[in-house]
């Protein structure tokens, strides 16, 4: 690291280091019929100073690398290894435990009862119930600011009956959105950040069906517009 000390910060040379080791070695999805062996490749970072303020960097920076690997892993997943039931329940699962953070997991029913019309009408062509997920931390109850982000959370887009034809490559991705907010709410709270912050998950896929979404469709929304 030394070599490099004179172009960057400590700091940020340290940050960098770290993310790029978690980008290496993280174990993503994968299926194969080739029974295969993984060597296992053993990085380390040696730090010279590792003072106090070292500490902190490197734990903060290690929790926002982990995050991310997690996140990349549901990206790259399928939709038939990752529908919205079994995302909802991944995330559930692996947000569990974490200090001032809350999960709620809203159900069809209960979407169909706070009428999110616009989500369902997405849903009509899915084989798989629709889930909004709410996450929420709230790390300063001193104030009365609190930031929401909202997460696009379509486990697969074909793009319903306006089908995207040979366009359809990558969209599995088309969740990314509602990952990344989710796992960005989890490292705040890991961190006990002074922030109050929350995410919602609006997932489900897009596909077609006979009782599929029409182009020319109306519905109404949970504002009550339609």
């Amino acid at each position: 690291m030394e070599a490099f000390a004179k172009y960057f910060e400590y700091n940020e040379l340290l940050r960098m280091f770290i993310s790029k080791i978690e980008f290496a070695k993280a174990k993503l999805f994968k299926k194969t019929n080739i029974n295969e062996t993984e060597k296992e490749n053993v990085l380390e970072l040696l730090v010279k100073d590792e003072t106090k303020e070292i500490k902190e960097l490197v734990k903060k920076v290690k929790l926002i690398a982990s995050a991310v690997t997690k996140t990349r892993n549901l990206q790259i997943m399928p939709e038939n290894f990752l529908n919205s039931e079994i995302l909802a329940s991944e995330i559930v699962n692996d947000f569990s435990g974490i200090e001032g953070l809350k999960v709620e997991v809203l159900t069809k029913k209960e979407i169909q009862d706070l009428n999110m019309g616009l989500l369902l009408s997405v849903n009509k062509g899915s084989t798989h119930e629709p889930r909004v997920v709410v996450i929420s931390y709230n790390g300063d109850k001193r104030s009365k600011e609190h930031t929401s982000i909202v997460g696009k959370g379509i486990t697969f887009d074909t793009g319903g009956v306006n089908t995207k034809g040979y366009h359809m490559d990558g969209m599995k991705y088309d969740m990314s959105g509602s990952v990344i907010a989710a796992y960005a709410v989890k490292t705040l709270a890991q961190l006990k950040a002074k922030v109050n912050v929350s995410a919602v998950m609006c997932i489900t896929d897009n596909r077609i069906n006979a009782d599929a979404s029409l182009p020319e469709n109306v519905y109404q929304s949970m504002s009550g517009k339609w």
